[in-house]
């Protein structure tokens, strides 16, 4: 006598099948079973500006750290976020996004307006690049090391 239960339908299959059938199962355990080590709680900060901020970044050192924003904004901490300082980015266009490729001192901004921005010591002085575009760059990243960046934006990718 022959069944069509699911348990003798389940032996039929190949094991190239099963597996098919289990391993989206066991890669849904494998991602949610991973332990968590993002911050627990969330702590407010003031930054001292009232302009809207877009993006933020903190390279190597912890405490120090560079947020972007609305009217030019560009801001420095020193202290994990606590106290923030206003730099002069020298351009009035709203900055997207800062990163800093591998350490403290060199970073680049983007923003509106086809910006580029470089500081090679800190943040005390932003020196305007040119990105061959005119689209306005959204976000700046450098995944490799400080000489292989891309900039996006608008209809643009570039290659820093």
């Amino acid at each position: 006598m022959q069944t069509n239960s699911p348990t003798s339908q389940a032996a039929r299959r190949s094991p190239a099948a099963l597996l098919r059938l289990v391993s989206p199962i066991i890669l849904g355990i494998l991602i949610f079973a991973q332990p968590v080590h993002a911050q627990t709680t969330w702590v407010t900060q003031t930054s001292g500006t009232t302009n809207s901020l877009r993006g933020v970044h903190f390279p190597v050192v912890a405490n120090t750290g560079y947020a972007v924003g609305d009217v030019a904004t560009l801001l420095k901490t020193a202290d994990g976020g606590a106290n923030w300082i206003a730099q002069t980015p020298g351009t009035a266009a709203p900055l997207r996004s800062v990163h800093f490729p591998v350490d403290a001192n060199t970073g680049y901004a983007v923003g509106d307006v086809a910006t580029l921005l470089k500081t090679a010591d800190g943040g005390a002085n932003w020196i305007a690049q040119t990105p061959g575009t005119a689209a306005p760059l959204r976000s700046v990243y450098f995944p490799v090391d400080a000489n292989t960046g891309y900039a996006v934006g608008g209809l643009s990718l570039i290659h820093i």
